[in-house]
């Protein structure tokens, strides 16, 4: 009986391991870390370049398997998908031009080896309402920096 459970326990535990290996959640040695860069002054009708810096322990990121940027203004019922170009290692580009003036959000959805970094950062193109200024004063810069599934 003794020799049938530690059979069984070790059979756990190279499962579990096995699981663990193949599991994003286990690369906690490897975190993504993904800063949104974004231009200083908006204007809308005007193309504008937006960047993220992608980075792996400290080290900028080589190839990405997917980076998007996802760019909705405030109160929207839809977004807009944009495909990031590499520009140089770690260095995602993308431009986009906005019809209208107001709150927008844009988040970065980085994946790489089955982990992924999603940003959300808040912008202004032109002027804001007085109720997205009161949106604005009260959310935090950036929202889930470095954020990984």
């Amino acid at each position: 009986m003794n020799k049938r459970i530690g059979a069984l326990t070790l059979a756990g535990a190279i499962l579990l391991s096995g699981c663990a290996a193949g599991n994003p959640e286990a690369r906690l040695s490897e975190p993504l870390e993904t800063f949104i860069y974004l231009p200083e002054d908006i204007s809308a009708d005007t193309p504008e370049t937006f960047t993220v810096h992608v980075t792996e322990n400290g080290e900028l990121l080589e190839t990405a398997d997917d980076i998007t940027f996802e760019v909705w203004q405030e109160a929207a019922e839809e977004s807009e998908w944009i495909e990031a170009e590499s520009s140089e290692a770690g260095v995602y580009t993308a431009e986009a031009t906005f019809e209208k003036e107001g709150l927008y959000y844009i988040q970065a959805h980085v994946s790489s080896d089955g982990v992924s970094s999603m940003p959300v950062k808040s912008f202004t193109v032109g002027e804001l309402t007085e109720e997205e200024q009161a949106i604005v004063e009260e959310e935090p810069e950036e929202h889930d920096e470095g954020h990984h599934h």
